[in-house]
């Protein structure tokens, strides 16, 4: 029998808490981004209004066939809105990053556990999840990436490859080959450390 839905949540939060939360740490935390959201920037292209056009291309990159969230909206609903839903879209979402404010049901997910291949269906860490959310958050979250990625690459090492457009493990491996060829042939020693963080996943 597989295991129970409540086994598979309890392994979820106890992987998701903290071992030795710090209040302080949290509170200074909590601080600093009030701070910056409150000052006004300088960067006018991050603070601005979000256009119909960001909001239109969103919605054009999204696919289609995909589960909705809570909310119950699929992605096919937002796709045949027309013009003046993609305007009305955007002028919500312009309000949303004003305000700073998300809607509640967008902070939550529908969260679905998948059997993992030749894996024991009675052991909660067997299981791994997908979250299901909103339909517009995530087309509100393809605008801030869109707005933020040319800074943040400017600011990346070469050797951060992670969530980067254009980079992959193979431009790792490449690199990784290439400082040890430069390194043998200046006869100097090369260490590598080798960090296993596939159980920081596990449910």
């Amino acid at each position: 029998m597989p295991v129970t839905a409540n086994a598979i949540a309890s392994r979820l939060v106890e992987n998701g808490r903290y071992k030795k939360p710090d209040r302080q740490y949290s509170i200074s935390v909590r601080k600093a981004v009030h701070q910056l959201t409150a000052n006004t920037h300088s960067d006018v292209n991050l603070c601005e209004e979000v256009s119909n056009t960001e909001t239109t291309q969103a919605i054009h990159n999204m696919k289609c066939g995909k589960s909705p969230g809570l909310d119950n909206i699929h992605p096919e609903f937002v796709k045949n809105l027309g013009p003046f839903g993609f305007k009305w879209l955007a002028a919500f979402f312009s309000t949303c990053m004003r305000l700073n404010l998300l809607r509640k049901i967008w902070r939550k997910a529908n969260i679905i556990a998948i059997l993992k291949p030749g894996k024991d269906a009675k052991v909660p860490k067997s299981y791994r999840t997908i979250s299901l959310l909103c339909v517009p958050f995530i087309i509100l979250k393809r605008v801030i990436p869109s707005r933020i990625t040319p800074y943040v690459e400017k600011c990346l090492p070469d050797f951060q490859a992670g969530f980067c457009t254009g980079r992959s493990t193979v431009d790792q491996v490449l690199q990784l080959c290439s400082t040890i060829e430069e390194c043998f042939q200046l006869k100097q020693k090369t260490a590598v450390a080798l960090v296993d963080l596939t159980a920081s996943y596990d449910l």
